[in-house]
């Protein structure tokens, strides 16, 4: 219900994964552009000066697996495409955010490589994943 608005009005594009055999939905996620200030990306992660004080993002705003097809690979599957589909975009971001539902979703998303921002509340449980080399 959700994702059908936001696409209706503009605020997100949906991707989904089917399943051809079953003409079923496996899962789907849905990426939206985002402003992060630089300030909450830990300092030791950035090698190199941005003298902005945002940087470009992508937000994974909904990542949702059927659960007859969870602990399967897809979810990983779902997150390398957002990646691949993110790089090879003429728009530009330094790095894809997610926020973890629950710490079950946080330890997936860490497993993967995605690290905490800093000094954020803790209940908003957001990491983000590095595209670009400035930033590790």
């Amino acid at each position: 219900r959700y994702v059908s608005q936001d696409i209706k009005k503009g605020l997100a594009k949906c991707f989904v994964l089917i399943n051809e055999k079953q003409s079923r939905i496996v899962g789907y996620y849905t990426l939206s552009a985002l402003s992060i200030p630089i300030t909450n990306i830990p300092q030791e992660r950035i090698s190199k000066g941005i003298p902005y004080p945002n940087i470009p993002a992508v937000l994974i705003g909904r990542l949702a697996i059927d659960t007859n097809f969870q602990n399967q690979g897809y979810g990983k599957f779902l997150i390398a495409d957002a990646i691949h589909k993110i790089k090879s975009t003429a728009v530009a971001a330094a790095i894809l955010v997610v926020e973890a539902k629950n710490d079950n979703a946080f330890s997936f998303y860490e497993r993967l490589g995605f690290v905490e921002f800093k000094e954020l509340e803790k209940t908003r449980r957001k990491l983000f994943y590095p595209l670009i080399k400035i930033i590790k």
